[in-house]
C-alpha cells in the first residue's frame, strides 16, 4: 500500500497529532508499505528526512507553536505523480491539509481524513464521552456503559447527554471507570493494524467503482 500523509504538524513539533503521525509512519515501513509525508518546514531539521518534503513556513498566529506551511503546488504534484499513492491520508484541516484533500478529490484518489486521539485520550483519563454515533466514535464509545453517543449533527442530543452526566455523579463515575477499562484493551499496533485493515478495503472498493465505470 502506497500512502500519502499531509500534514500542518510532524516531529520534531511536540504534540499529539506530530507524535502519533511519527509512529503511523514508522508502523507502515516495519510492516512494508510505502510512505510520503507532506509537512512544514519547522526550526530544527531530522537526520532522517527520507520522503518527508518540507515545505516553507511561519508560525500560526493563534498557535505559535505549530508551523503554518505555503503549499508548493507544482513541486506537491509532481512528487504525487511519481508516488502514486493508493490512498491519500489528510492529517490535520490546514494549509497542507486541505490542499491534500482537493488534490484527492481532482485526482480521484481515495482519502481518510485524521484519525483522532481524542476519544481515547478521554477514555484513558477516566473520563465518560460523549460523541456522535457515527465514524470510529461508535467503535469506542459504548452508549451507558462508557459514555453516550447522540445522532451527529443533533445538538439537544448532545446538551441533554452532557447536563444528564453532570446532574448524576455516580453514573458519570461509573462511565468513567468503564471508560479507563475500555482504553486500557488497546495498543498502538492493535489500533493502527485495525487502521490498514480499513484502508485497504477503501482501496479495494474504490478500484472496482473504477473498473466499473469503464
Amino acid at each position: 500500500m502506497r500512502v500519502a500523509i499531509f500534514t500542518d504538524t510532524y516531529i520534531p513539533d511536540i504534540n499529539g497529532v506530530a507524535l502519533t503521525l511519527d509512529r503511523w509512519v514508522k508502523y507502515l515501513r516495519q510492516h512494508h508499505h510505502e510512505v510520503i509525508v507532506f509537512a512544514p518546514e519547522g526550526e530544527e531539521r531530522l537526520s532522517d528526512e527520507e520522503q518527508i518534503k518540507r515545505y516553507k513556513s511561519f508560525p500560526f498566529v493563534l498557535y505559535p507553536e505549530l508551523q503554518a506551511a505555503f503549499p508548493n503546488p507544482i513541486d506537491i504534484d509532481k512528487q504525487v505523480v511519481q508516488f502514486q499513492p493508493d490512498i491519500i491520508h489528510v492529517a490535520t484541516p490546514f494549509n497542507l491539509g486541505l490542499f491534500g484533500r482537493r488534490y484527492a478529490l481532482k485526482h480521484n484518489i481515495p482519502f481518510t481524513e485524521t484519525f483522532g486521539n481524542v476519544i481515547l485520550e478521554a477514555l484513558s483519563s477516566g473520563l465518560p464521552v460523549i460523541g456522535a454515533n457515527a465514524g470510529g466514535v461508535k467503535e469506542l464509545v459504548v452508549s451507558a456503559h462508557n459514555g453516550i453517543l447522540c445522532p451527529a449533527n443533533h445538538i439537544d442530543s448532545f446538551v441533554e447527554a452532557l447536563i444528564f452526566l453532570l446532574s448524576n455523579p455516580s453514573v458519570r463515575k461509573y462511565y468513567g471507570q468503564n471508560a479507563r477499562n475500555a482504553a486500557m484493551k488497546f495498543n498502538w499496533n492493535h489500533i493502527f493494524n485495525d487502521l490498514v485493515l480499513n484502508l485497504e478495503t477503501i482501496i479495494k472498493v474504490n478500484k472496482q467503482i473504477k473498473l466499473n465505470a469503464i
